[in-house]
């Protein structure tokens, strides 16, 4: 709310002081020039996790994770900032042998709910995503989302695509 969409250089010196020195972003920072410069200025490194369409000049970044990039072979290339960053997940899980059903499974919620929020075609891989995110959405695995599905007077029984999309809430009142 403060710093606005994308990387923060306001926030960089913090994060540093702090004792960062790998920053992951998620769905930002493909054409965010001058703050991965500011980054890796400050002695960070970041590998940028994104989907938005490159410009011609890529960031100075450590690795750029995007399927729109000219010469990524990735073969479905309409995925969600969230579901690049959770194919990073599914990557790191494989290279330390924890890719087992219940890891894969894990975070599918939150997957289905960004990118049927990102509104992206709900094709291949993200019709899977938000197939199998919103069973377990219905079926009260993660119990933040439940809250907040309650907050908003949803019936998690029938919860669909439409009622992530279009409903919104407020501390004091939910609306669709």
């Amino acid at each position: 709310m403060i710093d606005g969409y994308g990387l923060s250089l306001s926030s960089l010196e913090q994060l540093r002081d702090n004792g960062t020195n790998l920053i992951i972003s998620v769905d930002c920072g493909v054409n965010a020039l001058e703050e991965i410069k500011a980054i890796r200025d400050l002695g960070m490194e970041i590998i940028i996790t994104d989907h938005h369409n490159p410009k011609d000049e890529l960031p100075p970044a450590l690795a750029i994770i995007n399927p729109k990039l000219p010469e990524c072979p990735y073969p479905f290339g309409h995925l969600a900032g969230v579901g690049v960053a959770f194919k990073l997940l599914m990557a790191i899980y494989r290279r330390l042998g924890l890719d087992d059903t219940e890891n894969v499974l894990k975070y599918m919620d939150l997957v289905a709910v960004g990118t049927i929020a990102d509104i992206v075609p709900l094709i291949g891989e993200n019709r899977i995503f938000a197939s199998i995110g919103l069973q377990h959405l219905i079926e009260k695995k993660n119990l933040g989302l439940n809250a907040l599905i309650q907050i908003c007077g949803l019936n998690q029984k029938t919860l669909d695509t439409t009622d992530i999309v279009f409903w919104h809430c407020a501390p004091d009142q939910c609306r669709r």
